[in-house]
């Protein structure tokens, strides 16, 4: 049985002294266009690419992906070391999950956990990348409840 529609085409790792080109290998490997890039018909949109708005359908509400371009929108005020810091909080060893209530709360899908762990380095190169990719105005609400009563976390 054939899962994959094609053959793999596996590339040489660059240099990680190459920021930006071992940036671009890093995200294609953790597949953040996969989720922060908008889909028609199970297929990501290419002009779309890190603009986010992908949505995903969970049993209190509506998920929404924000955008990881370098547009205000998206990661435009960011900076390497607030993107850095926000994967490496949940290595905090005081960091507790949340209890959620995953009826009528917020709750993300991004596995913060699992990327934490990636060094500094790595972390820093993805945000490169993502400086160099085409700037997207789109602007996302990541959580619209089904119930009413709870209000609509902004990013």
């Amino acid at each position: 049985m054939r899962l994959i529609p094609q053959k793999g085409e596996p590339t040489v790792m660059p240099e990680p002294t190459d920021a930006k080109a071992y940036g671009k290998y890093l995200t294609n490997a953790a597949a953040c266009r996969e989720c922060h890039t908008q889909v028609k018909d199970g297929q990501v949109i290419a002009e779309l690419e890190y603009g986010g708005g992908r949505t995903f359908e969970l049993p209190g509400g509506t998920l929404t992906t924000p955008n990881l371009t370098p547009h205000a929108t998206g990661l435009g005020y960011w900076t390497k070391e607030q993107f850095i810091a926000k994967f490496k909080g949940y290595q905090d060893s005081t960091y507790q999950s949340p209890k959620i209530d995953f009826m009528h709360e917020y709750n993300s899908i991004m596995p913060w956990m699992m990327y934490s762990t990636m060094t500094e380095r790595d972390l820093a190169a993805i945000y490169e990348y993502l400086r160099t990719v085409k700037p997207l105005d789109n602007e996302t609400v990541k959580w619209k409840p089904r119930t009413q009563g709870v209000e609509v976390a902004k990013q």
